[in-house]
């Protein structure tokens, strides 16, 4: 999210187009209107399409320019987040510690469950390989596994 530009966010057909870093692959995908909306809140009358959407970074001109210095940035921004998360977690006294890597699990889990095929799911988490995202099925059938013992016995 924090190289997302206004360029890769085609409002009209509501999607995304980003290349990922990690993996090299480009990515486009529609979002829903609690993004768009979360979108909308960064937008400006003076938004250009090569603007960031959101303004967290102090150096744009260095962080277009510098891959190292941009790989550098995002581990610090995903760091920062991530401690965020887990400190919103406590405040929330959740019983489990609030992680980026916690979320992908929970929407890879619910799309499952809800009916979404699993190389929908697959695509969504740019998993390399589908056996990747049977790990989250399994959990599903262990899941259904359980719900079924405790209504037979």
């Amino acid at each position: 999210m924090v190289s997302l530009k206004w360029e890769h966010f085609n409002e009209k057909e509501q999607r995304i187009t980003k290349t990922i870093r990690k993996t090299g692959r480009t990515h486009n995908f529609k979002i829903g209107q609690i993004a768009i909306d979360i979108l909308n809140q960064y937008k400006t009358g003076i938004s250009q399409p090569s603007d960031f959407v959101f303004p967290i970074l102090e150096d744009v001109e260095r962080f277009d320019a510098d891959t190292d210095y941009q790989a550098y940035i995002i581990n610090t921004k995903n760091i920062l987040c991530g401690q965020k998360l887990r400190r919103l977690g406590k405040d929330m006294e959740l019983p489990f510690s609030l992680s980026f890597h916690l979320s992908r699990h929970t929407f890879a889990t619910n799309a499952l469950n809800n009916g979404m095929r699993i190389e929908y799911v697959s695509k969504l988490l740019d998993h390399s390989d589908i056996g990747i995202t049977q790990i989250y099925a399994k959990v599903i059938s262990e899941e259904l596994d359980n719900a079924v013992d405790k209504y037979i016995n």
